[in-house]
């Protein structure tokens, strides 16, 4: 951990942009006020933040602050190296909601940026965009020959040409291009089943009679699109409200996001980040808050010790957003050239490896274990890793590298509600985590989902971690080729069985699509308990499926699986039975009620 710090504790003396100076600790703490002014509040505000010096606090008072002029390259809290601040908005003293609302004019500029910093809070903020990258129309038409939609745009809202949306999808790899996809116009739901995810959009068009648009997409399910149905237009932008890189001990409290085109927070490469209290707030006539992810944090690390985690993720309140809820991943390094079996150089692509950290190889195109070993040795500026072993199995260029000591271990995610989504709730890989009291409801896939492909940065296992009293209700909406309210595997059927260490209960399923758990690629995992006081509960369940095989637990490529005190409630049992395969894999299934039996067909 020494060269991570000392790389910190260097970048803190550095003197930075807006120069903020780090004063002794002994040094008297400062508050600085700011009101909001009419006009443009850019200077006024960044000029008080150049002031501070670490221990003093910022506080923006009760109101409405416009900044019209932030850019890509200027933030509006530009945190670079600093340390002990605080920044802070009012709240309402009886509710104790912020009354501080910041309306960013740039859908380009991140709100908070933190680089090299440590010890910083931020809380009691609603922050907003004055224009965002979304709109919303209703359907008239479909053409499935052609991929079009004929939608007509809801009052209020954006043309469907205007610039915000002109440019189209090039590659799979280009994640700034707008996308699209269904909703259910007379309903809150953020999607609708049996649609797909997202749709690519070719071309946006002004339609013949002059006042709806022609969408045409790039191929996508649309046979269960029909006349009525809601249509969101969407680009994300780079833009996050929070932005954190190689910083530690990060705290972001009581903030409201309105209209979002990137992601809430977002960080890599960082040590214990918490996020305590975060919500969206969904406009009534809106069918989404937002068009990227609620919260990204890659290759976090703990560096507090037995008692410290690497990120805390607590009672949030998020809606309707246009990515997964929460995500939480290693990041994948590449193996560049191999040296000796204990020495290989890697791409230097945000590399983040310390000595006497645990690195893990494996062959994307198995998913294979090639070998765990721990590193003695990391080269700044030549990326060669040196191993305190030697590797005796082959491995070469292109095979895959995480680091142990940065994902996110002793993770906590616990009392949230995720509501209305796109996507996921948790997509989440990590080590020795606790997820928790948490509610998962009308989400467009899994609840919680662990899911890695050798091709994608973010990925990696979930291992030695708890999934216990949460309520999954009516999730796994749209169209998928795998449905679980909780969905763990890695790389797919043939992968090793990385995943481990799992316990999965006393959590509701509620009118469920799919499996209410779904494991692959796992070795060592319990479904249910060792007794009836921490069963899982599957009630409610739904009298007709979207989608056939809705298999109770589905375990494919697993080993040392235990399956007992799990029950159904409401006296319907459908579906009511375990699939595994391949034949013959380990599981026990006992005092369920009713007896699951293996399930007849795949």
């Amino acid at each position: 951990m020494k060269k991570y710090l000392s790389m910190h504790t260097a970048a803190l003396a550095t003197a930075t942009a807006l120069g903020l100076l780090l004063s002794s600790p002994a040094a008297l703490a400062t508050t600085y006020t700011v009101s909001p002014a009419s006009g443009d509040n850019t200077q006024n505000v960044q000029n008080k933040l150049s002031q501070l010096h670490s221990g003093d606090i910022l506080q923006l008072g009760s109101g409405t602050f416009n900044f019209t002029s932030l850019s890509a390259s200027n933030p509006l809290f530009n945190l670079k190296s600093a340390s002990g601040i605080t920044i802070e908005g009012a709240v309402d003293a009886n509710t104790g909601k912020p009354t501080t609302t910041l309306v960013i004019g740039d859908n380009y500029s991140n709100v908070f940026a933190l680089t090299y910093a440590s010890n910083i809070t931020i809380k009691n903020f609603i922050v907003r965009r004055s224009t965002v990258p979304f709109t919303e129309g209703v359907v008239q038409s479909v053409n499935e020959s052609t991929h079009t939609v004929t939608v007509t745009k809801k009052s209020g809202f954006a043309d469907f040409t205007n610039s915000l949306f002109t440019n189209t999808k090039t590659s799979t790899a280009d994640p700034f291009a707008p996308e699209g996809n269904f909703t259910q116009s007379n309903s809150r739901s953020r999607i609708k089943p049996k649609t797909d995810q997202k749709y690519d959009v070719v071309s946006v068009s002004k339609n013949s009679d002059g006042v709806d648009y022609d969408v045409t997409v790039a191929g996508g399910d649309l046979s269960n699109v029909v006349n009525g149905d809601g249509f969101i237009l969407r680009k994300r932008t780079p833009a996050n409200i929070v932005n954190i890189f190689k910083s530690h001990t990060v705290t972001i409290q009581n903030m409201i996001s309105e209209d979002a085109p990137g992601i809430l927070v977002a960080g890599t490469h960082n040590s214990n980040v918490t996020v305590d209290n975060l919500d969206t707030q969904l406009n009534p006539y809106e069918w989404t808050a937002g068009n990227a992810d609620g919260i990204n944090l890659g290759a976090t690390r703990n560096l507090q010790g037995a008692t410290g985690h690497a990120v805390v993720i607590m009672n949030c309140d998020m809606d309707a957003l246009g990515d997964d809820f929460v995500n939480l991943h290693g990041l994948r390094m590449m193996i560049d050239s191999k040296i000796d079996n204990t020495h290989f150089t890697i791409k230097p692509d945000q590399v983040d490896i310390e000595p006497n950290d645990q690195v893990t190889l494996f062959r994307p195109s198995t998913g294979g274990l090639i070998a765990q070993r721990n590193v003695s040795a990391f080269g700044t500026g030549t990326n060669v890793v040196t191993l305190s072993a030697s590797i005796t199995n082959a491995f070469g260029a292109g095979d895959l590298l995480f680091d142990e000591n940065a994902m996110d271990n002793s993770f906590l995610i616990h009392d949230n509600h995720f509501t209305h989504g796109r996507r996921n709730g948790l997509f989440v890989r990590g080590n020795n985590g606790e997820i928790y009291n948490n509610t998962f409801e009308q989400l467009g896939a899994s609840g919680v989902h662990t899911e890695s492909s050798g091709d994608f940065f973010e990925a990696y296992r979930l291992a030695n971690t708890s999934i216990h009293d949460n309520t999954f209700r009516d999730n796994n909406l749209a169209n998928s080729t795998r449905h679980g309210m909780i969905l763990v595997t890695i790389g797919g059927p043939q992968a090793w069985k990385a995943n481990t260490g799992l316990k999965i209960y006393h959590n509701t399923f509620t009118s469920y699509q799919g499996a209410a758990v779904w494991l692959e690629a796992v070795d060592g995992a319990t479904i249910g308990n060792t007794d009836a006081t921490k069963e899982n509960t599957i009630e409610s369940l739904t009298s007709s499926f979207f989608y056939p095989k809705n298999y109770m637990f589905r375990l494919n490529n697993h080993a040392n699986v235990d399956i007992q005190y799990n029950k159904v409630t409401d006296g319907r049992t459908p579906n009511a039975c375990i699939y595994s395969t391949p034949a013959g894999s380990n599981y026990t299934n006992s005092a369920n009620l009713p007896t699951f039996p293996p399930c007849t067909a795949g």
